[in-house]
């Protein structure tokens, strides 16, 4: 079932292999990783005291990160930058009992930018904090938002700049309000307003194309129908109406691919998607979104790849899990990691799942046409790798 409370994230790191970072009641925060032959390995337990509310990411050296909320109602950050699992805590709860804060974690530069909502009061608050070099900042105040939902929506852009859109109530209207955090991570500047409404916000979503502009989605709902508009943040034109009707639209969202920006709703039959190949001037009509393999799930993903990295930017998308994974609009039965296969098989070089990305020069002495003549399974050694791996850091 397509849960946006309930997402999933992938990440892919410059190399083209795929990691799963999940939860389960049982086990806590997890990770596990996909063998090029679309095989998931066994999990690996990140932090066993952390509840549903969770965020991950790589950096551009293919370091993991993530940030979580404990049992206690804490925010944690954790990372895999020297070989083990490394955790702190971001900030203590006076209240013991956890619940959703909506965790978001971005990656810009060297730090690592940690979103959560806290309750102030009476309110529901907006706060920020940053982790560089292992220092964390103090709590850093954004803005009051509009009840306790996930009304907001954090990103970074193509030159790595944090940007922020959230929904916030007035005496009489609701607001959409964006915000950009200037480079030294101090502050946001002023709040600009997207849009304004007698009805209620729901769902902003947001995009960056390779010219760096910002594109937003995001629903209004009154008493008696329902919107989804659209703005290109970079334009003074007005909001564009992409629906409206009577009937509830589903989950939203908009996500930009090879030039082209693609706004989608979920439905309890299917997807639909409305294309527009020239920066959202021009919409094309809604169409169904041919896509089969299982359920819909609720994926966060963000890849490292060059050939995906350099088209690709989406805040949601929805998938599933059928032939290791499968998402909407982006084809990722093609999965090319030739090259790791060649880099695990030269000798002194190591791979380690929860350290930099080194000797990325390729020595392609042993290919991997001579490791089948001797007899041996290029997916046997490439998951033997990956288990060995992960059962010496539970160990």
């Amino acid at each position: 079932m397509y849960e946006p409370e309930k997402k999933q994230f992938i990440l892919k790191n410059s190399f083209g292999v795929s990691y799963h970072v999940f939860y389960e009641p049982s086990r806590g925060l997890c990770l596990r990783m996909l063998s090029d032959s679309y095989i998931w390995s066994r999990g690996f337990v990140l932090a066993s005291h952390a509840v549903n509310d969770f965020a991950a990411a790589l950096d551009n050296d293919d370091f993991l990160h993530f940030v979580f909320q404990s049992r206690d109602g804490s925010i944690m950050c954790g990372h895999g930058k020297h070989g083990q699992m490394e955790i702190q805590p971001i900030l203590n709860s006076r209240d013991t009992n956890p619940w959703p804060k909506y965790v978001s974690l971005l990656i810009s530069g060297d730090t690592a930018v940690i979103f959560y909502k806290i309750r102030y009061s009476g309110r529901h608050l907006i706060s920020m904090q940053t982790i560089r070099n292992g220092a964390v900042s103090k709590p850093l105040a954004i803005d009051y938002s509009d009840g306790s939902g996930p009304n907001y929506s954090a990103f970074v852009d193509n030159n790595e700049k944090c940007h922020i859109v959230y929904t916030i109530a007035g005496s009489s209207r609701m607001h959409l309000l964006y915000r950009q955090l200037k480079d030294d991570f101090s502050l946001f500047n002023a709040p600009g307003t997207i849009y304004s409404t007698d009805g209620s916000i729901y769902f902003p979503s947001a995009a960056v194309d390779p010219d760096n502009k910002i594109h937003l989605l995001f629903q209004v709902n009154y008493d008696n129908h329902h919107e989804i508009l659209y703005k290109n943040i970079s334009s003074v034109k007005p909001v564009k109406t992409l629906y409206k009707g009577t009937a509830p639209p589903g989950f939203t969202g908009i996500l930009h691919k090879s030039g082209t920006l693609y706004s989608f709703r979920v439905t309890g039959s299917g997807i639909l998607a409305r294309s527009s190949g020239d920066g959202g001037k021009h919409w094309s009509g809604e169409m169904p979104v041919n896509f089969s393999g299982g359920e819909l799930i609720c994926f966060i993903y963000k890849t490292n790849f060059k050939k995906e990295k350099e088209i690709f930017f989406s805040s949601e998308i929805p998938g599933n899990f059928s032939h290791g994974y499968q998402l909407a609009f982006l084809n990722d039965d093609s999965q090319d990691i030739s090259n790791i296969k060649d880099y695990i098989n030269t000798p002194g070089w190591k791979y380690n799942i929860f350290s930099k990305s080194e000797n990325k020069t390729t020595d392609r002495g042993r290919k991997i046409s001579d490791i089948k003549n001797q007899g041996l399974s290029t997916d046997d050694i490439y998951i033997k790798k990956i288990e060995k791996k992960l059962l010496q850091l539970q160990s």
